[in-house]
């Protein structure tokens, strides 16, 4: 079986151009979704378009774009995600802490 892909829900209109972002495992580097998302979406958003991050599975997922955490009312494009941007998804308990460098 492949990655999932999932449309843009359909409150999307011309004007709010959807792009299309990945989200592959931190660990294995391997895409788990791909999904078309409005740059204006934060966590809660994008957990809710993509297949099996509803419940504790979003709750546990931490996404990471180029390092920066999407965290709290973070957008993608407040962390630079745009077209063919491919997310970090990290999971773990919420009193983990996720870090990067480059």
């Amino acid at each position: 079986l492949g990655p999932a892909t999932f449309a843009a829900p359909a409150r999307l209109t011309a004007a709010r151009r959807a792009m299309r972002v990945a989200l592959c495992s931190a660990i294995s580097g391997g895409e788990i979704a791909a999904v078309d998302a409005e740059a204006s979406w934060t966590r809660r958003e994008l957990c809710a378009a993509a297949p099996g991050l509803e419940g504790e599975q979003g709750e546990w997922a931490r996404f990471l774009y180029r390092g920066a955490p999407l965290s709290g009312d973070r957008t993608l494009a407040s962390v630079g995600a745009s077209e063919g941007a491919r997310l970090d998804v990290v999971f773990c308990r919420p009193d983990c802490v996720v870090t990067a460098s480059f």
